[in-house]
Protein backbone atom coordinates (compact mmCIF):
# COMPACT_ATOMS: atom_id res chain seq x y z
CA UNK A 1 0.00 0.00 0.00
CA UNK A 2 1.47 3.22 -0.92
CA UNK A 3 2.23 5.77 2.09
CA UNK A 4 0.39 9.10 2.28
CA UNK A 5 2.76 12.12 0.85
CA UNK A 6 4.28 13.09 4.06
CA UNK A 7 5.52 16.89 2.41
CA UNK A 8 2.49 18.62 3.25
CA UNK A 9 2.86 17.74 7.22
CA UNK A 10 6.23 18.83 6.64
CA UNK A 11 5.21 22.03 5.01
CA UNK A 12 2.28 22.66 7.57
CA UNK A 13 5.24 22.44 10.84
CA UNK A 14 7.67 24.65 8.36
CA UNK A 15 4.23 27.22 8.08
CA UNK A 16 4.43 27.54 11.92
CA UNK A 17 7.83 27.09 13.00
CA UNK A 18 9.10 29.91 9.96
CA UNK A 19 6.17 32.04 11.08
CA UNK A 20 7.50 31.84 15.31
CA UNK A 21 11.09 32.28 14.08
CA UNK A 22 10.74 35.01 11.32
CA UNK A 23 7.09 36.31 11.15
CA UNK A 24 6.82 37.11 15.04
CA UNK A 25 10.32 38.90 15.98
CA UNK A 26 11.80 40.06 13.19
CA UNK A 27 8.10 42.01 11.45
CA UNK A 28 7.03 43.26 15.48
CA UNK A 29 10.34 44.60 16.69
CA UNK A 30 10.19 47.38 15.04
CA UNK A 31 7.44 48.70 17.32
CA UNK A 32 9.04 49.20 20.08
CA UNK A 33 11.55 51.69 18.29
CA UNK A 34 9.92 54.56 19.90
CA UNK A 35 10.30 53.50 23.21
CA UNK A 36 13.44 53.21 22.82
CA UNK A 37 14.10 56.26 21.66
CA UNK A 38 11.65 58.10 24.20
CA UNK A 39 12.58 55.84 26.98
CA UNK A 40 16.95 56.11 26.78
CA UNK A 41 17.50 58.67 24.41
CA UNK A 42 18.90 56.65 21.56
CA UNK A 43 18.73 58.88 18.40
CA UNK A 44 17.26 56.69 15.48
CA UNK A 45 20.88 55.94 13.98
CA UNK A 46 21.41 54.08 17.13
CA UNK A 47 18.17 52.10 17.71
CA UNK A 48 18.40 51.25 14.21
CA UNK A 49 22.60 50.50 14.01
CA UNK A 50 22.63 47.46 15.97
CA UNK A 51 20.74 45.50 13.25
CA UNK A 52 23.61 46.00 10.71
CA UNK A 53 26.43 45.91 13.28
CA UNK A 54 25.26 42.41 14.09
CA UNK A 55 24.86 41.62 10.34
CA UNK A 56 28.54 42.53 8.94
CA UNK A 57 29.93 40.32 11.99
CA UNK A 58 27.51 37.47 11.17
CA UNK A 59 28.06 37.12 7.48
CA UNK A 60 30.38 34.14 7.43
CA UNK A 61 27.95 32.28 9.42
CA UNK A 62 25.89 31.13 6.57
CA UNK A 63 28.06 30.36 4.35
CA UNK A 64 30.33 27.87 6.67
CA UNK A 65 27.15 26.72 8.84
CA UNK A 66 24.24 26.05 6.96
CA UNK A 67 25.47 23.93 4.39
CA UNK A 68 27.23 21.43 7.22
CA UNK A 69 24.24 20.81 9.61
CA UNK A 70 21.16 19.69 9.41
CA UNK A 71 18.31 22.59 8.56
CA UNK A 72 15.95 20.77 11.33
CA UNK A 73 19.01 21.29 13.96
CA UNK A 74 19.97 24.80 12.58
CA UNK A 75 15.89 25.63 13.27
CA UNK A 76 15.63 24.23 16.87
CA UNK A 77 19.67 26.21 17.87
CA UNK A 78 18.22 29.73 16.30
CA UNK A 79 14.74 29.93 17.55
CA UNK A 80 16.66 29.13 21.14
CA UNK A 81 18.97 32.69 20.27
CA UNK A 82 16.40 34.36 19.08
CA UNK A 83 14.39 33.94 22.06
CA UNK A 84 17.58 34.78 24.60
CA UNK A 85 17.89 37.63 22.36
CA UNK A 86 14.35 39.07 23.19
CA UNK A 87 14.97 38.39 26.95
CA UNK A 88 17.85 40.37 27.00
CA UNK A 89 15.89 43.48 25.22
CA UNK A 90 12.85 43.07 28.15
CA UNK A 91 16.02 43.53 30.83
CA UNK A 92 18.54 45.60 29.01
CA UNK A 93 18.68 49.24 30.46
CA UNK A 94 19.57 51.81 28.96
CA UNK A 95 23.59 50.65 27.95
CA UNK A 96 23.66 51.40 24.05
CA UNK A 97 26.02 48.60 23.85
CA UNK A 98 24.37 45.58 25.38
CA UNK A 99 21.41 46.54 23.01
CA UNK A 100 23.88 45.74 20.13
CA UNK A 101 24.87 42.70 21.74
CA UNK A 102 21.74 41.38 21.83
CA UNK A 103 21.50 42.39 17.86
CA UNK A 104 24.26 39.92 17.58
CA UNK A 105 22.40 37.29 19.37
CA UNK A 106 19.32 37.96 17.34
CA UNK A 107 21.03 38.21 14.17
CA UNK A 108 22.70 34.60 14.43
CA UNK A 109 19.31 32.84 15.31
CA UNK A 110 17.49 34.86 12.53
CA UNK A 111 19.83 33.19 10.25
CA UNK A 112 20.54 29.78 11.53
CA UNK A 113 16.54 29.57 12.01
CA UNK A 114 14.74 32.11 9.55
CA UNK A 115 14.77 31.83 5.90
CA UNK A 116 17.24 29.41 4.82
CA UNK A 117 16.29 25.87 6.61
CA UNK A 118 13.03 26.45 5.39
CA UNK A 119 13.66 26.95 2.10
CA UNK A 120 15.74 23.98 1.65
CA UNK A 121 13.15 21.27 3.51
CA UNK A 122 10.48 22.77 1.30
CA UNK A 123 12.40 22.67 -1.86
CA UNK A 124 13.80 19.08 -1.12
CA UNK A 125 10.24 17.83 -0.85
CA UNK A 126 8.79 19.41 -3.89
CA UNK A 127 9.37 20.00 -7.42
CA UNK A 128 6.34 20.37 -9.65
CA UNK A 129 4.45 22.15 -6.51
CA UNK A 130 6.97 23.68 -4.95
CA UNK A 131 5.97 27.50 -6.07
CA UNK A 132 2.40 26.44 -4.32
CA UNK A 133 4.44 24.86 -0.94
CA UNK A 134 7.29 28.24 -0.87
CA UNK A 135 3.57 30.20 -0.78
CA UNK A 136 1.97 28.32 1.86
CA UNK A 137 5.86 28.70 3.89
CA UNK A 138 5.35 32.21 3.70
CA UNK A 139 1.73 32.30 4.77
CA UNK A 140 2.93 31.54 8.11
CA UNK A 141 5.38 34.30 8.33
CA UNK A 142 2.39 36.42 7.45
CA UNK A 143 0.04 35.33 9.51
CA UNK A 144 2.15 34.96 12.79
CA UNK A 145 3.52 38.60 12.02
CA UNK A 146 0.23 39.78 11.89
CA UNK A 147 -0.99 38.13 15.34
CA UNK A 148 2.28 39.07 16.74
CA UNK A 149 1.18 42.65 15.63
CA UNK A 150 -2.35 42.62 16.87
CA UNK A 151 -0.99 41.11 20.03
CA UNK A 152 2.09 43.62 20.92
CA UNK A 153 -0.02 46.67 21.73
CA UNK A 154 -2.42 45.33 24.28
CA UNK A 155 0.54 43.75 25.56
CA UNK A 156 2.69 46.81 25.58
CA UNK A 157 0.06 49.25 27.20
CA UNK A 158 -0.89 46.76 29.85
CA UNK A 159 2.20 45.39 30.51
CA UNK A 160 5.37 47.28 30.12
CA UNK A 161 7.86 47.28 26.63
CA UNK A 162 10.17 45.03 28.75
CA UNK A 163 7.74 42.61 29.37
CA UNK A 164 6.36 41.93 26.35
CA UNK A 165 9.24 41.46 24.53
CA UNK A 166 10.00 38.87 26.87
CA UNK A 167 6.96 37.26 26.49
CA UNK A 168 7.35 37.11 22.67
CA UNK A 169 11.13 35.66 23.11
CA UNK A 170 9.37 33.05 25.02
CA UNK A 171 6.21 32.27 22.42
CA UNK A 172 9.37 31.55 19.81
CA UNK A 173 9.95 28.02 22.01
CA UNK A 174 7.14 26.92 20.46
CA UNK A 175 8.64 25.82 17.59
CA UNK A 176 10.83 23.30 18.97
CA UNK A 177 8.11 20.20 19.27
CA UNK A 178 7.44 21.12 15.88
CA UNK A 179 10.96 20.67 14.92
CA UNK A 180 11.73 17.81 16.96
CA UNK A 181 8.66 15.93 16.05
CA UNK A 182 7.20 16.55 12.47
CA UNK A 183 9.85 18.38 10.48
CA UNK A 184 12.08 16.23 8.21
CA UNK A 185 14.43 17.42 5.97
CA UNK A 186 14.44 15.16 3.12
CA UNK A 187 11.87 12.76 1.51
CA UNK A 188 14.39 9.95 1.68
CA UNK A 189 14.27 10.28 5.39
CA UNK A 190 10.71 8.87 4.78
CA UNK A 191 11.67 6.77 2.27
CA UNK A 192 9.89 9.07 -0.05
CA UNK A 193 10.46 11.21 -3.02
CA UNK A 194 9.78 15.06 -3.82
CA UNK A 195 5.69 15.73 -4.44
CA UNK A 196 5.06 11.97 -3.56
CA UNK A 197 6.47 10.53 -6.69
CA UNK A 198 7.06 6.69 -7.37
CA UNK A 199 10.30 7.88 -8.96
CA UNK A 200 13.54 10.53 -8.37
CA UNK A 201 13.14 13.43 -10.49
CA UNK A 202 16.17 14.13 -12.17
CA UNK A 203 16.64 17.33 -10.61
CA UNK A 204 17.61 15.55 -7.53
CA UNK A 205 20.26 13.37 -9.12
CA UNK A 206 22.52 16.63 -10.24
CA UNK A 207 25.77 17.28 -8.21
CA UNK A 208 25.84 20.63 -6.25
CA UNK A 209 27.41 23.55 -7.79
CA UNK A 210 30.41 24.77 -6.45
CA UNK A 211 30.89 28.43 -4.32
CA UNK A 212 33.60 28.86 -7.14
CA UNK A 213 31.15 27.48 -10.16
CA UNK A 214 28.53 30.08 -8.82
CA UNK A 215 30.59 32.79 -8.61
CA UNK A 216 31.57 32.12 -12.27
CA UNK A 217 28.18 32.82 -13.43
CA UNK A 218 26.49 36.34 -14.32
CA UNK A 219 23.12 35.41 -13.23
CA UNK A 220 24.12 34.41 -9.95
CA UNK A 221 25.32 38.09 -9.31
CA UNK A 222 21.78 39.73 -10.53
CA UNK A 223 19.92 38.03 -8.36
CA UNK A 224 22.16 38.77 -5.63
CA UNK A 225 22.14 42.47 -6.75
CA UNK A 226 18.43 42.33 -7.61
CA UNK A 227 17.31 40.85 -4.25
CA UNK A 228 19.73 43.24 -1.86
CA UNK A 229 17.85 46.05 -3.73
CA UNK A 230 14.36 44.81 -3.17
CA UNK A 231 15.19 43.15 0.70
CA UNK A 232 16.93 46.67 1.51
CA UNK A 233 14.33 48.66 0.52
CA UNK A 234 11.46 46.99 2.26
CA UNK A 235 13.55 46.57 5.10
CA UNK A 236 13.84 50.22 5.25
CA UNK A 237 10.28 50.64 4.92
CA UNK A 238 9.57 48.16 7.70
CA UNK A 239 11.94 49.46 10.12
CA UNK A 240 11.08 52.90 9.84
CA UNK A 241 7.67 52.80 8.95
CA UNK A 242 6.56 53.87 12.71
CA UNK A 243 8.75 56.51 12.44
CA UNK A 244 7.59 57.97 9.41
CA UNK A 245 3.83 57.46 11.10
CA UNK A 246 5.42 59.46 14.13
CA UNK A 247 6.32 62.62 11.78
CA UNK A 248 3.33 62.54 10.32
CA UNK A 249 1.30 62.29 13.42
CA UNK A 250 3.19 64.90 15.15
CA UNK A 251 2.52 67.33 11.66
CA UNK A 252 -1.16 66.42 11.88
CA UNK A 253 -1.37 67.03 15.64
CA UNK A 254 0.00 70.66 15.35
CA UNK A 255 -0.48 71.90 18.33
CA UNK A 256 -2.04 70.40 21.68
CA UNK A 257 -5.85 71.52 20.88
CA UNK A 258 -5.46 69.83 17.41
CA UNK A 259 -4.16 66.69 19.41
CA UNK A 260 -6.97 66.98 21.54
CA UNK A 261 -9.50 66.62 18.85
CA UNK A 262 -7.96 63.98 17.43
CA UNK A 263 -8.07 61.86 20.55
CA UNK A 264 -11.38 62.69 21.17
CA UNK A 265 -12.20 61.83 17.75
CA UNK A 266 -10.61 58.53 18.51
CA UNK A 267 -12.02 58.15 22.25
CA UNK A 268 -9.51 58.84 24.00
CA UNK A 269 -10.58 61.33 26.08
CA UNK A 270 -13.87 63.00 27.11
CA UNK A 271 -13.00 66.74 25.50
CA UNK A 272 -15.55 68.28 27.91
CA UNK A 273 -14.21 67.13 30.67
CA UNK A 274 -10.47 67.28 30.29
CA UNK A 275 -8.47 70.52 31.03
CA UNK A 276 -5.19 69.33 29.33
CA UNK A 277 -4.79 72.14 26.63
CA UNK A 278 -6.33 74.56 28.94
CA UNK A 279 -3.16 73.66 31.30
CA UNK A 280 -0.58 73.56 28.44
CA UNK A 281 -1.22 77.35 27.98
CA UNK A 282 1.73 78.41 29.50
CA UNK A 283 4.07 76.13 27.45
CA UNK A 284 2.39 77.38 24.13
CA UNK A 285 4.98 79.53 22.50
CA UNK A 286 7.47 76.66 22.89
CA UNK A 287 5.22 74.59 21.37
CA UNK A 288 3.72 76.87 18.47
CA UNK A 289 7.90 78.01 17.67
CA UNK A 290 8.97 73.95 17.71
CA UNK A 291 5.81 71.81 16.85
CA UNK A 292 4.92 69.04 18.39
CA UNK A 293 7.97 66.83 18.43
CA UNK A 294 7.27 63.57 20.54
CA UNK A 295 11.20 62.42 21.10
CA UNK A 296 11.83 65.82 22.27
CA UNK A 297 8.77 66.59 24.43
CA UNK A 298 9.15 62.86 25.72
CA UNK A 299 12.72 63.73 26.71
CA UNK A 300 11.84 66.53 28.65
CA UNK A 301 9.26 65.46 30.49
CA UNK A 302 11.29 62.94 31.84
CA UNK A 303 14.22 64.89 32.63
CA UNK A 304 13.39 67.50 35.74
CA UNK A 305 16.01 69.90 35.36
CA UNK A 306 15.16 69.96 31.33
CA UNK A 307 11.52 70.39 32.50
CA UNK A 308 12.04 73.01 34.79
CA UNK A 309 14.56 74.79 32.29
CA UNK A 310 11.40 75.09 29.84
CA UNK A 311 8.56 76.17 32.27
CA UNK A 312 10.54 78.81 33.74
CA UNK A 313 11.68 79.61 30.21
CA UNK A 314 8.46 80.11 29.40
CA UNK A 315 7.26 81.99 32.55
CA UNK A 316 5.42 79.39 34.50
CA UNK A 317 5.32 79.56 38.07
CA UNK A 318 7.05 76.76 39.94
CA UNK A 319 3.82 76.23 41.97
CA UNK A 320 2.16 75.43 38.86
CA UNK A 321 5.37 73.38 37.40
CA UNK A 322 3.42 69.81 38.56
CA UNK A 323 0.15 70.49 36.96
CA UNK A 324 1.94 71.35 33.61
CA UNK A 325 4.18 68.62 33.43
CA UNK A 326 1.39 66.47 34.29
CA UNK A 327 -0.97 68.02 31.01
CA UNK A 328 2.24 66.89 28.95
CA UNK A 329 2.32 63.49 29.70
CA UNK A 330 -1.46 63.32 28.73
CA UNK A 331 -0.78 65.02 25.65
CA UNK A 332 2.17 62.48 24.77
CA UNK A 333 0.28 59.41 26.33
CA UNK A 334 -2.73 60.36 23.54
CA UNK A 335 0.06 60.91 20.66
CA UNK A 336 1.45 57.49 21.70
CA UNK A 337 -1.74 55.42 21.70
CA UNK A 338 -2.78 57.38 18.55
CA UNK A 339 0.66 55.79 16.85
CA UNK A 340 0.48 52.47 18.62
CA UNK A 341 -2.83 52.26 17.07
CA UNK A 342 -1.93 53.33 13.32
CA UNK A 343 1.12 51.19 13.28
CA UNK A 344 -0.66 48.37 14.42
CA UNK A 345 -3.69 48.63 11.57
CA UNK A 346 -0.97 49.36 8.91
CA UNK A 347 1.21 46.03 10.05
CA UNK A 348 -1.77 44.03 10.34
CA UNK A 349 -3.16 44.92 6.69
CA UNK A 350 0.41 44.74 5.50
CA UNK A 351 1.21 41.10 6.60
CA UNK A 352 -2.81 40.01 5.85
CA UNK A 353 -2.51 41.05 2.20
CA UNK A 354 0.78 39.71 1.98
CA UNK A 355 -0.83 36.28 3.33
CA UNK A 356 -2.81 36.57 -0.42
CA UNK A 357 0.35 38.34 -2.57
CA UNK A 358 2.62 34.54 -1.11
CA UNK A 359 -0.34 32.61 -2.14
CA UNK A 360 -1.29 34.24 -6.15
CA UNK A 361 2.55 34.77 -6.44
CA UNK A 362 3.50 31.33 -5.49
CA UNK A 363 0.96 29.38 -8.09
CA UNK A 364 1.77 32.13 -10.74
CA UNK A 365 5.47 30.65 -10.38
CA UNK A 366 4.36 27.50 -11.25
CA UNK A 367 2.73 28.28 -14.12
CA UNK A 368 4.73 31.25 -15.58
CA UNK A 369 7.96 32.20 -16.28
CA UNK A 370 9.63 33.14 -12.69
CA UNK A 371 11.94 35.79 -13.65
CA UNK A 372 8.57 37.92 -15.01
CA UNK A 373 6.51 37.23 -12.26
CA UNK A 374 9.51 38.41 -10.20
CA UNK A 375 10.14 41.47 -11.99
CA UNK A 376 6.61 42.54 -12.22
CA UNK A 377 6.55 41.62 -7.93
CA UNK A 378 9.58 43.32 -7.63
CA UNK A 379 8.05 46.75 -9.60
CA UNK A 380 5.38 46.71 -7.92
CA UNK A 381 7.40 46.85 -4.39
CA UNK A 382 9.14 49.82 -5.87
CA UNK A 383 5.86 52.34 -6.70
CA UNK A 384 4.30 51.31 -3.48
CA UNK A 385 6.94 53.08 -1.04
CA UNK A 386 5.92 56.89 -2.26
CA UNK A 387 2.49 56.06 -1.10
CA UNK A 388 4.05 55.59 2.30
CA UNK A 389 4.94 59.61 2.32
CA UNK A 390 1.76 61.06 0.43
CA UNK A 391 -1.10 59.11 1.12
CA UNK A 392 -0.76 58.13 5.04
CA UNK A 393 -2.23 60.83 7.81
CA UNK A 394 -2.58 59.53 11.29
CA UNK A 395 -4.08 58.66 12.95
CA UNK A 396 -6.21 57.22 10.10
CA UNK A 397 -5.42 53.87 8.91
CA UNK A 398 -3.53 53.91 5.54
CA UNK A 399 -5.27 51.15 3.69
CA UNK A 400 -4.16 51.96 0.17
CA UNK A 401 -0.39 51.82 0.67
CA UNK A 402 -0.82 49.06 3.05
CA UNK A 403 -2.49 46.94 1.02
CA UNK A 404 -0.53 47.10 -2.04
CA UNK A 405 2.73 47.15 0.13
CA UNK A 406 1.75 44.07 1.98
CA UNK A 407 1.23 41.87 -1.44
CA UNK A 408 4.18 43.51 -3.20
CA UNK A 409 6.44 42.23 0.09
CA UNK A 410 4.55 38.82 0.60
CA UNK A 411 5.40 37.90 -3.23
CA UNK A 412 9.42 39.28 -2.59
CA UNK A 413 11.00 37.69 -0.06
CA UNK A 414 9.01 34.02 -1.10
CA UNK A 415 10.10 34.46 -5.02
CA UNK A 416 14.27 34.64 -4.06
CA UNK A 417 14.56 30.95 -3.44
CA UNK A 418 12.14 30.00 -6.40
CA UNK A 419 14.28 31.52 -8.79
CA UNK A 420 17.78 30.18 -7.27
CA UNK A 421 16.36 26.81 -7.55
CA UNK A 422 15.22 27.51 -11.12
CA UNK A 423 18.56 28.87 -11.85
CA UNK A 424 21.19 26.57 -10.29
CA UNK A 425 19.15 23.56 -9.13
CA UNK A 426 17.58 22.28 -6.05
CA UNK A 427 20.65 20.80 -4.34
CA UNK A 428 22.56 24.26 -4.88
CA UNK A 429 20.05 26.20 -3.28
CA UNK A 430 21.74 25.74 0.24
CA UNK A 431 24.55 27.30 -1.15
CA UNK A 432 22.80 29.86 -3.26
CA UNK A 433 20.99 31.10 -0.03
CA UNK A 434 24.04 30.60 2.08
CA UNK A 435 25.60 33.56 0.12
CA UNK A 436 22.13 35.65 -0.92
CA UNK A 437 20.45 35.57 2.14
CA UNK A 438 23.68 37.07 4.18
CA UNK A 439 24.00 39.75 1.29
CA UNK A 440 20.29 40.50 2.11
CA UNK A 441 21.05 40.52 5.37
CA UNK A 442 22.92 43.03 5.29
CA UNK A 443 21.30 45.09 2.73
CA UNK A 444 18.12 44.69 4.60
CA UNK A 445 20.16 46.18 7.55
CA UNK A 446 22.49 48.32 6.62
CA UNK A 447 20.44 50.56 4.60
CA UNK A 448 17.36 50.71 6.89
CA UNK A 449 20.98 52.25 8.79
CA UNK A 450 21.64 54.94 5.96
CA UNK A 451 17.90 56.14 5.97
CA UNK A 452 18.42 56.77 9.63
CA UNK A 453 21.16 59.23 8.41
CA UNK A 454 19.46 60.62 5.77
CA UNK A 455 16.89 61.57 7.89
CA UNK A 456 18.83 62.94 10.36
CA UNK A 457 20.63 64.62 7.81
CA UNK A 458 17.37 66.60 6.11
CA UNK A 459 14.99 66.49 9.25
CA UNK A 460 12.38 64.50 6.84
CA UNK A 461 11.55 61.24 5.24
CA UNK A 462 10.78 63.25 1.87
CA UNK A 463 14.58 62.54 0.62
CA UNK A 464 15.33 59.38 2.79
CA UNK A 465 12.26 57.22 0.64
CA UNK A 466 13.12 59.03 -2.40
CA UNK A 467 16.17 56.68 -2.19
CA UNK A 468 14.60 53.71 -0.87
CA UNK A 469 12.50 54.36 -4.28
CA UNK A 470 15.16 54.19 -6.58
CA UNK A 471 16.82 51.52 -5.14
CA UNK A 472 13.56 48.99 -4.99
CA UNK A 473 13.36 50.06 -9.05
CA UNK A 474 16.58 48.77 -9.31
CA UNK A 475 15.40 45.89 -7.99
CA UNK A 476 13.44 44.85 -10.65
CA UNK A 477 15.42 46.05 -13.26
CA UNK A 478 18.50 43.54 -12.42
CA UNK A 479 15.79 41.02 -12.09
CA UNK A 480 14.56 41.73 -15.78
CA UNK A 481 18.06 41.47 -16.93
CA UNK A 482 18.30 37.99 -15.58
CA UNK A 483 18.32 35.15 -18.15
CA UNK A 484 15.48 32.79 -18.81
CA UNK A 485 17.46 29.77 -18.18
CA UNK A 486 21.03 30.43 -18.92
CA UNK A 487 23.14 27.72 -20.63
CA UNK A 488 25.61 25.51 -18.27
CA UNK A 489 29.32 26.87 -18.38
CA UNK A 490 30.50 23.20 -16.96
CA UNK A 491 29.22 20.15 -17.10
CA UNK A 492 27.00 18.85 -14.38
CA UNK A 493 27.81 15.38 -13.44
CA UNK A 494 24.88 12.91 -12.16
CA UNK A 495 25.52 11.20 -9.50
CA UNK A 496 24.50 7.20 -8.99
CA UNK A 497 20.67 6.66 -9.97
CA UNK A 498 20.61 4.11 -6.87
CA UNK A 499 18.55 6.40 -4.39
CA UNK A 500 17.70 10.22 -3.31
CA UNK A 501 20.63 10.83 -1.93
CA UNK A 502 22.70 14.65 -3.17
CA UNK A 503 25.90 16.02 -2.93
CA UNK A 504 25.42 18.98 -0.47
Amino acid sequence: MKKSFYGWWVTAAAFLTFGLSVGLPYYNISFFYDYFEKTYGWSKAQITFGFPLAAILTIWIGPIVIPRFSPRKLILVGTGLTCLAFLGFGNMGGSIYIYWGLWFLYTVGYILSGPIPHQIIVSQWFRKNRGKAMGVLYVGVGLIGFLGSFMVKPLTENLTPGQALMVMGGLLLLAWPLAIFVLRDKPAEKGQYPDGAATPPAEILVASHTYKALARRYSFWLLVAGSACSIGSIGAVNFHMKFVFQDQLDANAKNPARARALAAKGGLIDPAANQTVENLKQLGPHIAATGIRQPELARVSKNPEEFRALALSQGVPEAEHNGVLQALKELLDWLQKMLNSTWRAASMIILASSIGGRLLIGAFSDKFNKKWVMTISYFLSALTIPLLLMTVTPPATPWVFALLFGFAMGADYMLIPLMAAEQFGVNSLARCMAIILPVNTIAQTWFPYFVSLLRENFGSYVYAMGVVFVVALMSAVCIALLPRKEKEVEALHLQDAGGPRTQR
